[in-house]
């Protein structure tokens, strides 16, 4: 007989409607085929993904939050209940995560599903004009900040510190400066300066490669760029954006570690000693047999101090030397986002007045 199905998270009046405002943000996309429904089809994505998010220290203990004792991340979690889970994301994502009480501290909720309306609204408006790589990034960026934005209020109000106000900020620069990027380097540099409760400040730094992903689920990696951006542990990944497909199962986009693809660069550079040949070329490798939700590694993992995904760096200057220091060209765009309560004041065009490179049209 099957193992009966989680009751819903303990719930608290003043969050109601927060949860059924994420719950209609879900409802129709869980039951279909884009998005988190395509969860359904491509199973390791959701693990992965899945796992990212029970290891989190943002998610309140099962036991604490009215669940039953497995669905605490334990290796037996996918002997007794894998198959089920893997099958059916809506029990976790529509039961769990549209609860403010299942996070720690709640107003990382507000963090999540701005991410989460972000990454399936360019799904649904942008992806279908299937433009090139750097475009899309952009209209990415813009209903990045957009959604954050529009949940700002919803942080505030899950904010519970008799303290300073919690905050949830946004900026943003293109670095570009009207040149194209060359084909090394990352598309996007994300910055995230969060001082939670009972904690110290940090800031965490990843460089993203946005790949367009073709119909067979198969990206063009270029090898070289791989290379550059494995040369620093935890900084280097690559953004997947997935076509969206009349009648089919479509991802909203998806993020793997830049050394996923080492084994492909290892390869080539084995041939290159060969064959004296340079530089290395791209590959073609299969991209949708694993990886993270975009929304999921953001919040779970990247804005997570125990996450091991990005860098760690000590204050502003030190992150932004991270991000546009080393031999990869520097990201055309830069986004930082600054979550808590209390965090350092930081002068962002100031810190990265260097890069920026402001224009002034002269009258």
């Amino acid at each position: 007989m099957p193992e009966p199905l989680p009751e819903a998270p303990t719930q608290r009046p003043e969050f109601t409607h927060l949860t059924s405002a994420a719950q209609d943000l879900v409802h129709g996309t869980l039951r279909g085929r884009t998005g988190f429904g395509a969860f359904r089809h491509f199973e390791n994505i959701f693990r992965e993904s899945l796992q990212v998010v029970l290891e989190s220290s943002f998610l309140v203990h099962p036991k604490e939050n009215g669940w039953p004792p497995f669905m605490a991340y334990d290796p037996e979690l996918w002997h007794f209940f894998g198959r089920r889970m893997r099958s059916n994301p809506r029990v976790f994502i529509e039961g769990l995560l549209t609860a403010p009480t299942s996070y720690n501290p709640k107003a990382v909720w507000a963090l999540f599903w701005a991410l989460s309306k972000a990454e399936h609204h360019f799904l649904h408006k942008y992806i279908p004009y299937w433009s090139h790589e750097e475009r899309l990034t952009g209209h990415l960026v813009s209903q990045l900040i957009e959604r954050l934005e529009e949940f700002g209020d919803d942080w505030a109000t899950l904010n519970e510190s008799a303290e300073s106000k919690s905050t949830c900020r946004i900026w943003y620069a293109d670095t570009a400066t009207g040149r194209r990027e060359a084909t090394t380097g990352a598309d996007l540099g994300l910055i995230v300066q969060a001082k939670f409760r009972d904690q110290d400040e940090f800031f965490k730094v990843i460089r993203f490669q946005a790949k367009k992903v073709g119909r067979s689920g198969n990206a063009r990696i270029d090898l070289d760029q791989v290379a550059a951006l494995i040369q620093r542990d935890h900084l280097g990944y690559y953004l997947f954006y997935h076509p969206l497909l009349k009648n089919s199962w479509s991802l909203a986009p998806t993020v793997r570690a830049a050394r996923d693809f080492e084994n492909h660069l290892t390869e080539a550079q084995k041939q290159q000693q060969q064959k004296l040949r340079r530089p290395l070329g791209e590959t073609s490798a299969q991209v949708q047999q694993n990886g993270l939700d975009l929304a999921m590694f953001i919040t779970f993992a990247v804005a997570d101090p125990a996450s091991e995904h990005g860098v760690l760096a000590s204050d502003a200057r030190e992150a932004v030397s991270v991000l546009m220091s080393g031999d990869i060209p520097n990201p055309s765009r830069v986004l930082v986002v600054t979550l808590g309560e209390g965090p350092t004041p930081v002068q962002w065009d100031e810190t990265m007045h260097e890069w920026i490179g402001f224009q002034f049209n002269e009258e």
